[in-house]
């Protein structure tokens, strides 16, 4: 990758400092990884020092939300293969819904790997295409709520695909 994941993460982060409450579905990084992650963007030290010290990332948890009027982080490892915008769209509302708390920031990463709840008329169309409407679903109901989305893509034109084969 290219850093698009930590790219999203970072804005989550910026977001949380915020105070922003903050939803963050993946579709393909581990949760253990994206927490680290979203603490060393906090607390300014590298995933790896999160990573190789459980009990200084709780401590250094702990010392943020005590400190700074941070908003709430949470996150979903979703599965791909069943997973659509909907779905995604559904567990925000839920967190809403059950915490009590408006959800700022939609982060989904990997969103190109979600389906668009269209069944079998996928398999007739490009990913590109497909995830054109992945992403206006995405943009749609954040500027319908007044809030924001963010997500990033593995998926390239396909011209752009034939051109560097060349």
């Amino acid at each position: 990758g290219q850093g698009k994941s930590l790219a999203l993460n970072q804005v989550g982060s910026v977001a949380n400092m915020l105070g922003i409450h903050v939803a963050y579905a993946t579709l393909e990084l581990g949760l253990e990884l994206v927490a680290a992650r979203h603490i060393a963007s906090l607390a300014g030290v590298s995933t790896s020092h999160i990573q190789a010290s459980t009990l200084w990332a709780r401590e250094a948890w702990r010392t943020l939300r005590e400190t700074t009027a941070l908003g709430a982080f949470y996150m979903r490892k979703f599965d791909p293969d069943s997973t659509t915008v909907e779905t995604v769209l559904d567990w925000r509302n839920q967190i809403e819904r059950v915490q009590g708390v408006p959800i700022g920031l939609l982060v989904v990463d990997y969103a190109d790997r979600l389906g668009s709840g269209a069944g079998r008329a996928e398999g007739k169309a490009d990913k590109y295409t497909l995830g054109q409407g992945v992403f206006e679903r995405l943009r749609t109901d954040a500027e319908k709520r007044g809030t924001r989305a963010a997500t990033a893509s593995q998926l390239r034109r396909r011209s752009a695909v034939t051109k560097s084969r060349l």
